[in-house]
This record gives C-alpha cells, sequence and structure tokens, in this order.
C-alpha cells in the first residue's frame, strides 16, 4: 500500500508540474531585461538561487548586469538528523557549492553574501532580530532596482517566512519585486494553479541549459557523509522542473 501511495504522490507532482507549466506558456510574457539596472537574487537556502533563477542570472551576466546573491542560511539544518557531528563541514562544504554553482552562471563569490536566518525555522525570526537588521542593511548598501524572491505559493514554511520579511524590510530600497518558483513546482496545490495572477507573470527562455544543469549538478550530485545529496533528498518532480527551457516568474 505504501509504495501505492508513494507512487501515486508522485504521478501527482508531476501532472502539477506540467499542468504549470502548460498554462504559464500559454498566458505569460516574455520576461524583458533589457531595461534592469543592479539585480539582487534572495535565496533562502544555497541550491534555491540556482533552482529558481540560473538562467536569468547567466543572461543578465552576459548582458552586462550586476548581479548579487543573498544566501540567506547556511544550509545547516538538511543533515542533522544523519550527520549530527559535521555540521560545521556540511556548512562549509554547502558554500563550497554554492560558489562553484553560481560561478558556473558568472556570478563571482565577492557577489554573494552569506546570512545567518536559522535553517528551518524563518518562521521564528522577529522583525525586530539582528539577522533582519543585517539584512536590511545589506538591502540597502546593494541598492537593487529589481529584487527576486521566492513566489509566496512555495508552501516551504522558510520560503514564505523569507519572502514575508524580505517585503518588509525592502520596501524603502527596491525598485521592482519578482518572484521565482523552486518549491512552488511542488507543494503548491494544484487549486491554487488557477489562482495565481498570469497577468503578471513572466517567461524567461534559459540560453545555455546545459550551463544551468551543470550548476543544479553541482547541487545534486556532491553527497554528504550520510551519502545523500548536501541540499537533501530532493523529489525528482521539482528537479524536473528546475531544467525546464524556461523560468517562471511573476511581476509582485
Amino acid at each position: 500500500m505504501y509504495k501505492i501511495l508513494k507512487f501515486v504522490f508522485k504521478i501527482y507532482h508531476y501532472i502539477q508540474g506540467w499542468l504549470l507549466r502548460i498554462i504559464a506558456k500559454l498566458c505569460s510574457k516574455q520576461l524583458d531585461t533589457s531595461e534592469y539596472g543592479k539585480v539582487l537574487i534572495i535565496s533562502p537556502h544555497p541550491d534555491d538561487e540556482v533552482f529558481g533563477c540560473g538562467g536569468l542570472m547567466q543572461s543578465l551576466v552576459q548582458a552586462g548586469k550586476q548581479v548579487e546573491v543573498i544566501i540567506l542560511s547556511r544550509g545547516e539544518a538538511i543533515h542533522r538528523p544523519c550527520c549530527p557531528n559535521e555540521e560545521n563541514n556540511i556548512v562549509q562544504a554547502r558554500a563550497e557549492l554554492t560558489d562553484a554553482a553560481n560561478g558556473v552562471l558568472g556570478i563571482a563569490p565577492e557577489h554573494i553574501h552569506r546570512l545567518d536566518f536559522p535553517d528551518g525555522r524563518f518562521s521564528s525570526i522577529k522583525e525586530d532580530d539582528d539577522v533582519v537588521k543585517t539584512l536590511s542593511d545589506l538591502v540597502r548598501e546593494i541598492a537593487p532596482t529589481e529584487v527576486f524572491i521566492p513566489h509566496p505559493y512555495e508552501n516551504s514554511p522558510d520560503h514564505v517566512a523569507a519572502t514575508q520579511l524580505v517585503e518588509q524590510v525592502s520596501q524603502e530600497y527596491v525598485g521592482k519585486i519578482y518572484y521565482y518558483c523552486v518549491w512552488t513546482w511542488y507543494h503548491m496545490p494544484i487549486y491554487k494553479i488557477f489562482k495565481l495572477k498570469y497577468k503578471n507573470a513572466r517567461l524567461l527562455r534559459v540560453a545555455d541549459r546545459e550551463a544551468k544543469n551543470k550548476a543544479i549538478d553541482i547541487y545534486i550530485n556532491n553527497s554528504a557523509p550520510c551519502g545523500v545529496s548536501y541540499s537533501g533528498d530532493l523529489p525528482k518532480p521539482l528537479i524536473h522542473a528546475a531544467r525546464w527551457k524556461y523560468e517562471l516568474f511573476f511581476k509582485s
């Protein structure tokens, strides 16, 4: 029975992802980045930036745009149950993988900023916590004209909390906010697909899928001491969606 249910859920998630891709392809406009200035990608964990915005980052760099990346957490929680004595090594390894994956897309390490949000516990963060002030100061210092953050329908607690916090601290410093999709492809209930604001949907064709796939592979093909990817045991439908020839964004 367990195997049958697992198979059914897997099919459900593939259908969900394909349905969203079909509707997005039919209803979305093309993402126009020609007038972009300094772009900021905010990622809750080390890997979300590549899964959701890898093609975007690559295109912007090739167009001569400045791209900054903020990784809110160091990804320390994902292997606590299986590698409890390796946390510092996990953090270091994930930082190295981030530099390598982003490097493939043209983002140099000096443009990657790492904060100390508590991995797995973003919802516990208060507006007056030090990490929020650090984020606010960093956004003010970068002064981006466009910011990309996870979609509110991600249904991943850290991602939802990250989006709420970023929207609170960036109102004074940011011109435009866009939402990108990572767990939207997997966690979002099918009925919400029909509630998305497709008039604000934008598609970007990934110019060099080989480079993005290489960046994804750096994250998912390197294993922690337990034998599982440093990014965790990610579901195949999510990775399948991340390898799509388009990336989906929504204007806030």
